[in-house]
């Protein structure tokens, strides 16, 4: 168990996404430095709010962040791990520190497992890809395939609110991926398809909230895609999808995508910086209702059974979401509950960990089941 009165090392504190992680670690009583490139913004966001303190740091000075302060862990809220390799876990590993982070790349996620030797000869757990995806994602689908002898599929998508805060690393992230290629298998042989292609029109339902009608969500690259097959009986094909509230947005996007496809124009990562004033200017069009939903198809001994839990985030919440991994998995690695490893953190988490933090926020979820 970490010494109380050593710090958490947040990158990325300031953000969208670390913005909550902090005020959730100080709720939960954790003193965490929270650091980025501005110490002008990291000091700004600190100020009245008890057990943060701003620091000017970025990636490239990690290990010297580590030496100064002496974190029991590094969390990375930065981004976009896309374009990132493993050095600020490997970092950590030299410094014995834990480390956590909110990664949804794939290289980057799928990856952590090759730092495994050396984070257990360390002593020290490194968990990858602790946000919406593999972790909130992975501990779902766990939970709905619980009995099924076999899985064929598992169907995943995420619509979010226009006025969901979207920084450059988040637009980057989303950037790069149109019209790249990636490969998703399944026990029927690998797929090759394409970011923000192979559109559907989708109606979220839950009891408790009203319907989200209409919404389209297209393919996209994330671990899970490529770390359940192999987790699951059958090794099914595993689909996810994501959307924008917007439908000019999004088809604007798909457009896009063809040219990216047919190497007209190359990766469009670079362009956020130059498309988020776009994003900013329409903002406050449409709604504040985010979703997603996971359904898992399958075989039980009674016969075919599919299960799909859905959330509805209402509030301007949704875009708290994917930044409650990360609390739930400090307080068990608090707790001394995270083995040592290299890991990604699809089986960090149980869905009952998010209870606490879904009581807080305006969101509704739950389960349906269908059996023949």
């Amino acid at each position: 168990m970490p010494d109380k009165a050593q710090p958490i090392l947040l990158l990325g504190g300031y953000g969208g996404f670390g913005a909550v992680i902090a005020d959730e670690l100080a709720r939960d009583g954790h003193r965490v430095l929270v650091a980025g490139r501005s110490f002008a913004k990291a000091t700004a966001f600190c100020a009245g709010r008890d057990g943060l303190t701003p620091l000017a740091c970025d990636r490239a000075a990690v290990a010297d962040a580590i030496a100064a302060h002496h974190p029991w862990l590094v969390i990375d809220a930065s981004g976009p791990f896309q374009a990132m390799d493993h050095a600020v876990p490997r970092a950590c590993i030299a410094a014995r520190v834990a480390y956590c982070d909110i990664a949804d790349g794939s290289d980057f996620v799928c990856g952590i497992g090759a730092l495994d030797a050396d984070a257990k000869a360390a002593g020290v757990p490194i968990i990858a890809g602790v946000s919406s995806v593999p972790a909130l994602s992975g501990a779902v689908v766990r939970a709905l395939a619980e009995g099924m002898t076999r899985v064929d599929s598992v169907e995943m998508a995420i619509s979010a609110s226009n006025r969901a805060s979207a920084g450059p690393a988040v637009v980057a992230a989303v950037l790069s991926q149109i019209g790249q290629p990636f490969v998703r298998g399944s026990g029927g042989g690998d797929e090759r398809v394409y970011g923000w292609q192979s559109a559907r029109r989708l109606t979220f339902r839950v009891a408790g909230a009203r319907p989200l009608r209409g919404r389209s969500v297209f393919l996209v690259d994330v671990p899970d895609v490529h770390l359940l097959p192999a987790r699951l009986p059958g090794t099914p094909k595993v689909t996810f999808r994501a959307g924008t509230e917007l439908g000019f947005q999004n088809w604007a996007l798909w457009a896009l995508s063809w040219l990216v496809r047919a190497r007209i124009i190359g990766n469009l990562g670079p362009w956020a910086s130059a498309l988020l004033p776009l994003q900013n200017l329409t903002q406050r069009w449409g709604g504040e209702r985010s979703a997603m939903v996971v359904r898992v198809s399958g075989w039980e001994a009674g016969g075919p059974v599919a299960r799909q839990w859905t959330l509805i985030a209402d509030q301007g919440h949704g875009p708290r979401i994917p930044a409650l991994s990360v609390p739930a998995l400090v307080r068990r690695m608090a707790a001394g509950e995270v083995e040592p490893g290299a890991r990604d953190g699809g089986g960090a988490l149980d869905l009952a960990d998010f209870d606490e933090a879904f009581g807080r926020i305006a969101v509704c979820h739950g389960v349906e089941e269908r059996r023949g």
